[in-house]
């Protein structure tokens, strides 16, 4: 009985037609997917088509059953009741699915996510007498004299804000920021609200103060003394981040410590002047500089900073507080979702991508990008390879800008760099490199931390994900010679 069953199937032909179709049925999936990964189609064509292909098998079994034999077939009484049935059975199914979306994709969940920013603005006595030790402030500053020249010759004096024009500005900082992130509710940004808290922010070092701190001294009375003062400064910052942890029952990400002054610009700053100031018989200019230090268990693992300029119009209102939240708003959005999603496994091509992801709460059609290059010349360190990188890098940029000088103010060195012109800029990202390679040696022996690049900048959008790998389609980038690595740092757009 078994035996004439089974030779009754292969009669039919119902192994061979079964095998085919699930051989076609593969070729199929294969195919459905590479083009979700390739093209970014949806996910949900492949449930379709996974649903599909299951749904309709009662269909193919009967077909094969009652018409795979050689010669004509009559339709019987199985194939007219029972295929209708299935095909109304598949239709209810995926009306009811769309109905009830059951085919839509989860939203990811971000209840996890608490990525918390800490933002002042400050004008201070304390600050200015630190400034004024630095390497910033003072002639003699190294790799940095292409950069900046030493602040006290560009400017003849440095002075503070008064209360009411600070709090002006803090004020329209706070406000606009808060407008910007009201419906972001993965996002919360908080500010000093008391004066006690006030003072505590006021009082915490600039990354000048940090940087000049970290010197090495060739005094070892010198060194001692130099090493209390940043034992100090960082335990301040751990104690201030503290108390805001408790206060708000948040981990803070990102703190924000802007310091803003004003200056009289010397006869050298008046013929340095950026491009970009309004008023060239003015001498007064607002000067800022933010610090902001990110922090883990074991303290602060990454210290940034920058500077800005600015030559206000007395018939201009609110310039430089928009100017301030824009800075702001940017360092927010380049650290949103504090943490790094993932970094680039595998280059499939010239713009796809695989990431490893450390961040799972992630769906298709996520905007991702890579926001810069690092490259770490700590002391006692080897530093060298990384240094090499930094300053091949530099000359990427270089060669491609000297070709394109129409796109210079599009380049990250040429916003913090005062110039007159493209062939000003140029020449003196020239310098930039012939000091980096003259210094080399130098540079290795005092460690400057962790350099980095901002051109490198590109953009992506996840295709597709597959446990914890998620296949990613560039996008876009700020320059043509911005291309993924394997090894990048991808976080959330």
């Amino acid at each position: 009985m078994k035996k004439s069953m089974i030779k009754n199937l292969l009669d039919r032909r119902v192994p061979q037609i079964i095998g085919s179709y699930f051989v076609g049925s593969a070729t199929l999936i294969l195919f459905i997917d590479w083009l979700i990964t390739k093209y970014g189609f949806s996910d949900t064509i492949l449930s379709f088509t996974w649903f599909g292909l299951i749904s309709i098998l009662p269909s193919v079994l009967i077909l094969a059953y009652f018409h795979g034999a050689p010669g004509k077939d009559e339709w019987t009484r199985v194939e007219k009741f029972g295929i209708p049935i299935n095909i109304i059975f598949i239709a209810i199914t995926l009306f009811t699915g769309h109905k009830f979306n059951i085919w839509q994709e989860d939203p990811p969940d971000h209840s996890t996510v608490y990525d918390s920013f800490m933002v002042h603005i400050s004008s201070n006595q304390n600050n200015i007498d630190q400034l004024k030790s630095t390497d910033f402030w003072l002639e003699d500053v190294g790799m940095l004299k292409y950069i900046t020249g030493g602040a006290n010759s560009y400017m003849d004096s440095i002075y503070l804000l008064d209360n009411e024009e600070l709090e002006r500005i803090r004020r329209y900082v706070n406000v606009q920021l808060n407008n910007t992130f009201m419906n972001h509710e993965g996002i919360t940004i908080n500010y000093p609200e008391t004066q006690k808290e006030i003072t505590f922010m006021d009082n915490m070092a600039s990354v000048f103060y940090f940087q000049y701190l970290s010197k090495e001294m060739k005094d070892d009375k010198l060194q001692k003394n130099q090493d209390e003062k940043l034992k100090i400064e960082k335990n301040r910052y751990h104690e201030n981040a503290d108390y805001f942890n408790n206060k708000h029952d948040v981990h803070i990400d990102y703190l924000t410590n802007v310091k803003i002054y004003k200056g009289l610009l010397s006869a050298k700053g008046k013929l340095v002047r950026p491009s970009s100031f309004l008023d060239k018989n003015k001498e007064e200019m607002y000067f800022w500089s933010y610090t902001a230090p990110i922090m883990n268990s074991k303290g602060i693992y990454s210290l940034e900073g920058g500077i800005g300029f600015y030559q206000s119009d007395s018939d201009e209102d609110n310039v430089i507080e928009e100017i301030l939240y824009t800075d702001i708003l940017e360092q927010i959005k380049n650290k949103s979702f504090g943490t790094l999603i993932g970094e680039v496994a595998n280059i499939l091509d010239s713009n796809l991508v695989t990431i490893r992801l450390n961040n799972l709460d992630l769906i298709k059609g996520t905007d991702l990008i890579f926001l810069r290059k690092i490259y770490p010349v700590e002391k006692n360190t080897n530093g060298e390879e990384s240094l090499r990188k930094y300053i091949k890098d530099n000359k990427i940029i270089y060669n491609y800008l000297s070709k394109h000088p129409d796109q210079i103010y599009k380049a990250a060195y040429s916003q913090q760099v005062n110039y007159f012109s493209a062939d000003h800029w140029l020449e003196r990202e020239k310098n930039r490199i012939d000091s980096l390679e003259e210094n080399f040696q130098t540079i290795i022996s005092q460690g400057v931390g962790g350099l980095e690049h901002l051109d490198f900048k590109y953009y992506l959008r996840v295709l597709n994900i597959q446990d914890s790998i998620a296949t990613a389609k560039i996008t876009g980038s700020v320059f043509p010679f911005a291309y993924p690595k394997i090894g990048d740092k991808i976080n959330l757009k």
